[in-house]
């Protein structure tokens, strides 16, 4: 997250690009994430396939079924939990995990974002 004027909340997910999270671009945004979403599925599944346990790093609650049919949210009430919820991903970090280990993980993971 960056600087933002009052009122606005600036997501940066990709240094230049610059998304303002306001009414009048949500739709934009929200096309965007899912491109973004697909492309990290897309790294968990070929980080899964060599052996690298991976998994969403967290759960936007206002998108979880109970919580939407009981308080009546949308994907839009609350847009940086739904961006967190949607392009995070929790790597395989351990007491005990070797150097061998961590650098297996990194570098499957620059070669897949380098891809």
């Amino acid at each position: 997250m960056v600087a933002a004027m009052p009122g606005e909340m600036r997501f940066d997910a990709r240094g230049s690009t610059g998304l303002f999270v306001q009414s009048g671009n949500l739709k934009r945004i929200f096309t965007e994430i899912k491109v973004w979403n697909r492309e990290r599925n897309r790294i968990m599944a070929e980080l899964e396939k060599n052996g690298i346990s991976v998994r969403q790093g967290t759960h936007a609650v206002h998108t979880l079924g109970y919580y939407k049919k009981k308080y009546g949210f949308n994907d839009y009430d609350y847009p940086m939990s739904y961006i967190a919820d949607r392009l995070s991903i929790t790597l395989p970090l351990y007491y005990g995990m070797t150097e061998e280990e961590q650098l297996r993980v990194i570098t499957h993971l620059k070669n897949l974002l380098n891809a």
